[in-house]
C-alpha cells in the first residue's frame, strides 16, 4: 500500500459534463390503496413533445462540444509549438464560453419540461380521478411500500457531480460511479471525492490524468480509465486494509493512507492531507468528525465468471449499466434495449441468465425492503392497478438507471421524484 504522497497546485481542466435528463413518460397516476380498474392514460401534451424535443437537442450539442473539448485537452497535453498552444488555447476558451452558454439554456429548458410534466401530471391524476367516480382535489393516500418508505436519501450522482463540475474536474460526470462503487463496499462515496481533492486536486492534475489515477493509489498506478481507479479505490477502502481493520474515520484512515514523516514526503505533506480531506467532505455535506466507513469486517467477495454467487453481481451490474447510458430504445434503433432487456443485459455480462419478461424478472431472485437497497438491485414500478410496468437498476443514493421508452435514450432518474417515488412497488436482488 501507498505509504505518502505529493500534493500538486490545481489546474484549470476543461471537463466533458455530462447533464442527465429526466424521464418523460406517460405520466402514472399514484400508486397505493384504492380501486383496482386503472384510468385511461393521458396523452402527452404537443408542448411537453417539443419541449422535450429541445432538451435533447441541447443535450446533443453539449455532448457534441464536450467531445470537442476533450480533443483540444489531449492535444494541448502534447503540443510544443508555441503558435499551435495559442492557437489551441483560443479554441477552448471560446468552445468553453459556447458550452457554459448551452449547459445555462439546458436548464432553463429542463425546467420548463419539469413544469409541463408536473402539469400533465396533475391534468393525469384529476382525469383519472373523475373517472373512477372520485374527488380529484382529494389527496392520494400513498401505499405501504410507496415514496414514504423509500431508503433515506444520501449523496446523489447529481450532487456529486455538481461539486466536481464547480471544481473544474474531469471526473465530472462520474458521481454515479462513484456512489455505486463506494455503496457497494460499505464507503462514503463523499469520502472518495474528497480524497481526490487532497490527492490531485480532483483530477485536475496533469500527470494524474496522464495515468488516469486521482488518488495517488499506488505509486504511480496507471488504470485505463477513471471508472477503474474508483472502483479500485474503493475496493481498497472496502478492503481488509481499512474497513477490515477498523480505519472508519478520516483521522484513522490518513494514518495508513498518508502517514506522517515518511521518507517519500520530505516537505511534510502528508500534513495538509486530514485537513483537506475533512474539508471537501464538508463542503459536500458530510460530517467529517464521524465515521466514513462502515466498520466491521469486509464483505467483499470473490467472484467466479464461470459459478457466481447468488446475490453478489449487483455491483458490478450495475457498473456495466453505467456503461449502458445514451443506448436507444428497440423502436427507435434495432440494437436498442427496452427495460427489461436492460437488466437482462446487464446481469447477463456477470455470468446469472434472468427471464426475458417483467413478470419474470419480478418473480426471479429474492425481495428487498426498500431501505435495504444495494447497487445493483431491480427497482420495480407499478400502475396504479398495482400491476408492474416498469423496471430499473439500483445504483445508490436513491438513483437508478432505466430505460424509459420509445424516443427515450438510457438514463439516470432517482427514486424520490416524481412518477417514481409514487409508483415504487417493489426490489429484487438476483
Amino acid at each position: 500500500m501507498r505509504t505518502g504522497h505529493l500534493r500538486f497546485p490545481r489546474i484549470a481542466a476543461i471537463v466533458a459534463f455530462v447533464v442527465v435528463v429526466g424521464p418523460v413518460l406517460a405520466t402514472q397516476p399514484v400508486f397505493g390503496a384504492g380501486p383496482t380498474a386503472a384510468p385511461a392514460p393521458v396523452a402527452p401534451m404537443p408542448t411537453v413533445q417539443a419541449a422535450q424535443a429541445q432538451v435533447l437537442a441541447t443535450q446533443d450539442l453539449i455532448d457534441a462540444a464536450s467531445a470537442t473539448l476533450a480533443q483540444i485537452r489531449n492535444e494541448l497535453f502534447i503540443a510544443t509549438d508555441p503558435a499551435t498552444i495559442t492557437a489551441l488555447d483560443i479554441q477552448q476558451s471560446r468552445l468553453q464560453v459556447r458550452k457554459t452558454a448551452l449547459i445555462a439554456r439546458l436548464a432553463v429548458q429542463q425546467r420548463r419540461l419539469n413544469q409541463l410534466i408536473a402539469a400533465q401530471a396533475l391534468a393525469s391524476q384529476q382525469a383519472g380521478a373523475a373517472s373512477l367516480g372520485l374527488n380529484p382535489l382529494t389527496p392520494p393516500v400513498l401505499g405501504a411500500i410507496a415514496g414514504a418508505n423509500l431508503p433515506a436519501p444520501g449523496p446523489t450522482a447529481a450532487t456529486i457531480d455538481g461539486f466536481l463540475q464547480s471544481q473544474l474536474s474531469p471526473l465530472t460526470g462520474l458521481g454515479a460511479v462513484f456512489v455505486a462503487d463506494a455503496e457497494s463496499v460499505g464507503v462514503d462515496p463523499r469520502l472518495l471525492v474528497a480524497i481526490t481533492g487532497a490527492e490531485t486536486s480532483f483530477g485536475t492534475y496533469g500527470p494524474a490524468q496522464a495515468i488516469r489515477n486521482p488518488f495517488g493509489l499506488g505509486p504511480n498506478l496507471r488504470f485505463p480509465n477513471w471508472s477503474a481507479a474508483i472502483q479500485a479505490a474503493a475496493n481498497t477502502l472496502g478492503g481488509n486494509l481499512y474497513r477490515g481493520a477498523g480505519l472508519v474515520t478520516i483521522a484513522e484512515i490518513q494514518s495508513r493512507w498518508a502517514p506522517l514523516g515518511v521518507a517519500n514526503d520530505p516537505m511534510n505533506l502528508n500534513n495538509n492531507w486530514q485537513a483537506n480531506v475533512d474539508r471537501y467532505y464538508a463542503d459536500l455535506g458530510g460530517n467529517p468528525n464521524g465515521a466514513v466507513i462502515i466498520s466491521g469486517a469486509s464483505q467483499l467477495v470473490s467472484l467466479s465468471p464461470t459459478t457466481p454467487a447468488a446475490g453478489t453481481q449487483g455491483p458490478a451490474a450495475a457498473q456495466t449499466a453505467l456503461g449502458l447510458l445514451g443506448v436507444p430504445n428497440p423502436a427507435d434503433s434495432p440494437d436498442g434495449l427496452n427495460d427489461v432487456e436492460l437488466v437482462q443485459t446487464v446481469y447477463q455480462d456477470q455470468g446469472v441468465s434472468l427471464p426475458g419478461s417483467l413478470t419474470g424478472l419480478a418473480a426471479a431472485g429474492t425481495a428487498q425492503a426498500p431501505q435495504g437497497l444495494r447497487a445493483g438491485d431491480a427497482v420495480f414500478f407499478a400502475d396504479a392497478s398495482g400491476t408492474i410496468d416498469h423496471v430499473g437498476v439500483y445504483l445508490g443514493g436513491g438513483e437508478f438507471i432505466h430505460a424509459p421508452g420509445p424516443e427515450q435514450r438510457v438514463r439516470i432518474a432517482s427514486l424520490y421524484d416524481n412518477p417514481w417515488r409514487t409508483s415504487y412497488a417493489m426490489a429484487r436482488r438476483y
